[in-house]
């Protein structure tokens, strides 16, 4: 009986939520001194879910051309951990570091690649966060009282 117990849940397929899950990426900005830390999850289908701290999540639907073009330039970065990086002078008020995790491996600071698929990859998530319209802030009131401002950037008017 046991035996057939361990068949049925080897069998038993994945939920459509937990295949896109693990197909999903993830691109993480660190945020700094002036700007907010932000996570954008990115689905094959171009659903991206963008969280930016300290509470702000929304949904959006990126171009497909875009969502493509990360994937195809993604899996050529494969895998993640040997992208070429070198150390960069960065801002240390502006200065962030911005990484792709995806099937378990993370990328390095990509604002630092070296190599033609970091480059593209880093473009590529340039690319969504721009689409996004990704704008994040710290705001600075008064003397002692600090708090964060995260919001996407107002879509212009059409």
């Amino acid at each position: 009986m046991l035996s057939v117990l361990v068949i049925a849940m080897a069998t038993t397929s994945p939920t459509p939520h937990q295949s896109a899950a693990a197909d999903s990426a993830v691109i993480d900005n660190s945020g700094s001194t002036n700007t907010a830390p932000y996570t954008i999850t990115v689905r094959p289908d171009g659903t991206a879910r963008v969280e930016i701290s300290p509470g702000h999540k929304e949904t959006k639907k990126l171009a497909d051309a875009t969502t493509a073009a990360f994937f195809k330039d993604l899996h050529a970065a494969l895998p993640l951990g040997e992208l070429e990086t070198a150390p960069c002078m960065k801002s240390a008020s502006f200065g962030t570091r911005t990484t792709v995790r995806y099937r378990g491996a993370t990328s390095p600071d990509l604002s630092c690649a070296m190599d033609e698929r970091g480059k593209r990859l880093a473009a590529d998530v340039a690319k969504i966060a721009q689409e996004l319209q990704i704008f994040s802030l710290r705001r600075y009131d008064g003397l002692r009282n600090t708090h964060m401002i995260a919001q996407p950037s107002p879509t212009p008017p059409k």
